[in-house]
């Protein structure tokens, strides 16, 4: 196994091609072994697409896919939200037909150890190995996501930030037509997660992975987790919201993992222009962000949508 290439795919539209290239790097500095990355492009930038071939991978092979758009993908009903390319990991297995293993990453996950820990997990007879996102996340937080979208409560919840995906298995499983069969008759989804967990609702088909193999970093990192040193780590508060200088003054375990970022960022064609997407109005946005988890301000939340939920029930609205 440990001159095996590990596969991996990145998705991306313009906004996220910077930071596309910091998840490479992250990779590249931190694996042993070759590592063969496809790129989809989904409405990259001509100059941005010229700075993503001149990354320095060493011995690595960074590929440019152009993927021909699907419909339901470009057109689902969330696009204020999410950019349609969130979608297209759904369709990695008909995308690239010649390959039987992938590990998908999004582009606000780094890599802080070497990844082939993860290339090496049996898939055995599973479709993809993932981990569940409730550990992360305060009980509130997820019952609010439950009176939203019915995300079942006290049960595993599958990320789709990063999977190991068996592709031969998933094409004979005809995964991608049942997402965008599902997509289509459930054009409220929020995203591609939803999606995901409703073609694997039984839980069967899913190597549940250790907590170390993805961290999800949520801002206010529980202090049950703190002893935790991950293979990958996520960003759900992006730290280009934040500048460089502002994050060793912002308290928490997670702002150690912040400045991974910033150090990766060093190493791509963007790093003489690393606040591009920083500005007044992010900076307060990330603050109001992570005040939006204290506490009171949570407790608000969560009795805003009860009432809510107790609005639709006696209404008869249903999502």
């Amino acid at each position: 196994m440990s001159d095996e290439v590990i596969n991996i795919v990145l998705i991306c539209d313009d906004k996220y091609a910077q930071h596309a290239a910091v998840t490479i790097v992250s990779v590249v500095k931190n694996t042993k072994r070759k590592v063969h990355f496809y790129v989809f492009d989904c409405g990259i930038l001509p100059e941005n697409l010229e700075r993503l071939k001149r990354l320095d991978v060493g011995s690595n092979v960074l590929e440019i896919v152009h993927v021909q758009k699907v419909d339901v993908f470009e057109n689902y009903k969330y696009q204020r939200c999410y950019s349609p390319a969130i979608m297209y990991r759904l369709a990695i297995p008909e995308i690239l037909p010649h390959l039987d293993k992938a590990l998908y990453l999004d582009c606000d996950v780094i890599a802080v150890r070497d990844v082939g820990l993860i290339w090496d997990i049996d898939l055995s007879d599973k479709l993809l190995a993932g981990g569940d996102q409730t550990p992360f996340f305060p009980f509130k937080w997820l019952e609010m996501n439950h009176i939203r979208f019915g995300i079942p409560l006290n049960e595993p919840y599958l990320s789709s930030g990063a999977l190991l995906m068996n592709l031969r298995k998933m094409r004979i499983f005809k995964f991608s037509e049942k997402c965008i069969e599902i997509l289509k008759n459930n054009p409220w989804l929020p995203g591609d997660m939803e999606v995901l967990n409703k073609v694997l609702s039984d839980g069967h088909q899913i190597l549940w992975w250790d907590i170390r193999c993805h961290f999800i970093e949520p801002l206010l990192i529980p202090k049950r987790l703190y002893h935790i040193q991950p293979i990958l780590v996520h960003f759900v508060s992006k730290p280009w919201r934040f500048r460089e200088v502002f994050l060793k003054y912002l308290p928490g375990k997670a702002w150690n993992m912040e400045k991974q970022y910033y150090k990766y960022l060093n190493f791509t064609p963007w790093y003489t222009q690393r606040n591009t997407y920083c500005h007044c109005g992010s900076f307060l946005l990330a603050i109001l962000n992570w005040l939006v988890r204290r506490d009171l301000l949570n407790d608000a939340c969560w009795v805003k949508f009860k009432l809510k939920s107790f609005w639709r029930s006696a209404r008869g609205i249903h999502l």
